[in-house]
């Protein structure tokens, strides 16, 4: 499987970015069409933004990449180095829009550590350990912002019955995804197998408590970033939100978009941060503007510079 994946990965093609890119336009009109959004008041907002603003937020997006790279160092008790890791995380984010494939990423990351003599097992492993506990770092997130942190959201009184079908389409990605997985007997047992590693891995991460908690620290940075993207982002737009509330949006969009069978959560993700920052009092025209500048801050641009990221790994054997 990871030959195969991996020889997908290394013969991508314009065809497959151009269904990505036209996936992405159709999502955006659609929500458009549903919502009855006014693109040209969108465009207005943007362009209206503070510069210095949409320009930080744009840099602090970036700084993803460290964290990133360091849960993924800590997830292996074999040493690797920093400065490839950190590229392989920038050329992951090319491999996630022009191969929507979890197989095609995992291949990439084995092959990759495959020149470190990380074994095949471990290598499987570490992708499953480290969005497992991304997964339990979300929730925590989750729980501690909303019981603890200054949370506005109205759910009931600003949601428009629009979002809510947006929403509703969202939430019917979602599903059937979830039924495609109850239905499918093989992928149930490989879920069931790989929870059985990630445990297994965990215990003996235990025996390492310094990369466990580089482990968890860094998924928690990660997560942080992106919610201090989500606050910067809106200051460019003149919109005050709290770090709780932007944590709840994204990592909300980030879980759900998860589970979406579609590449970055297209569509998912822009309805739930779109209706999140409505919910926070941010009005329809804003709140979609700043969701599409967050989703290219944090998704469509990094690619761009993830390909060549890609090709710099190749060309030095490193996968």
């Amino acid at each position: 499987m990871s030959v195969l994946s991996l020889t997908k990965v290394r013969n991508i093609s314009k065809r497959d970015l151009l269904l990505t890119g036209l996936m992405a336009l159709a999502t955006y009109a659609l929500i458009q069409q549903i919502t009855n959004i006014d693109f040209t008041e969108v465009w207005n907002a943007i362009k209206s933004a503070d510069l210095v603003w949409f320009m930080l937020a744009f840099f602090v997006a970036q700084l993803i990449l460290v964290p990133n790279a360091t849960s993924m160092m800590s997830a292996v008790t074999a040493p690797i180095p920093f400065k490839p890791t950190l590229i392989l995380q920038s050329a992951i984010q090319f491999i996630g829009l022009a191969v929507p494939s979890t197989a095609s990423r995992v291949a990439t990351n084995v092959a990759y550590l495959k020149k470190f003599k990380v074994p095949y097992v471990t290598a499987i492993t570490q992708g499953a350990l480290d969005s497992f506990t991304g997964f339990l770092v979300q929730m925590t997130i989750l729980v501690i912002a909303i019981i603890f942190g200054d949370v506005n959201l109205n759910l009931k009184n600003n949601i428009n019955i629009d979002w809510v079908i947006v929403l509703s389409i969202a939430g019917g990605i979602i599903l059937i995804g979830l039924i495609v997985l109850y239905n499918s007997k093989t992928l149930r047992l490989k879920l069931i197998n790989i929870l059985k590693d990630v445990i297994g891995s965990f215990s003996i991460l235990a025996e390492h408590p310094i990369r466990l908690v580089t482990l968890f620290g860094s998924n928690l940075l990660s997560q942080l970033v992106l919610g201090t993207t989500m606050v910067i982002t809106a200051q460019a737009f003149g919109v005050d939100i709290s770090i709780a509330t932007a944590l709840v949006i994204v990592v909300s969009a980030t879980l759900l978009g998860g589970i979406a069978p579609v590449p970055g959560g297209i569509g998912v993700q822009e309805a739930i941060i779109s209706a999140g920052l409505v919910s926070a009092g941010v009005d329809q025209s804003s709140a979609y503007a700043m969701t599409v500048s967050y989703r290219l801050f944090t998704f469509f641009l990094p690619p761009i510079w993830g390909a060549f990221s890609f090709r710099w790994l190749t060309k030095n054997k490193f996968i």
